[in-house]
């Protein structure tokens, strides 16, 4: 008896897995872009380097799930991406992917922010990537603030 059910379990977990990515595969796949750009009143401490800068996105971006993927000392550029896993790609078609690019300008005054976000179920919209752009915005300056830039005098 037991022998009989297996087969058939599994047979219907296959049917179920299936039709749960077959679903994910046709739901609406959207991508939003985001902006935003950090001014400092300061010029950074004369021991920051773009390194400081780099490696404080780095940091913050650990800490959000995303990995780097691209950098460039020399222009003062860092990429950091991120994407679904493939066992939520498999099993209920959710795609997902986001991109945040962090451009030093200005010695390290200006600080342009850039995100890219793409997936279904909701990963692509504008709300997602405010949310995610506010983050990592937030948690960027309050990074700087520690190494690169004067603390205030009380």
């Amino acid at each position: 008896m037991r022998r009989r059910t297996l087969p058939a379990v599994a047979l219907a977990l296959g049917f179920l897995v299936s039709g749960c990515v077959e679903a994910g595969l046709f739901s609406q796949m959207k991508t939003f872009q985001g902006h935003t750009t950090l001014r400092s009143p300061t010029p950074p401490l004369p021991t920051a380097t773009i390194g400081s800068f780099l490696d404080a996105a780095t940091e913050v971006g650990k800490s959000m799930g995303y990995h780097v993927s691209q950098l460039d000392n020399s222009n003062g550029t860092i990429m950091l991406s991120s994407e679904g896993s493939m066992a939520a790609g498999m099993l209920v078609g959710s795609v997902s992917t986001s991109t945040i690019q962090v451009a030093l300008g200005d010695g390290g005054k200006q600080i342009e922010i850039f995100i890219t976000q793409g997936g279904n179920y909701g990963k692509g919209s504008q709300e997602e990537v405010t949310k995610t752009l506010n983050e990592f915005r937030m948690k960027y300056a309050e990074k700087m603030n520690e190494c690169c830039f004067p603390k205030e005098q009380k």
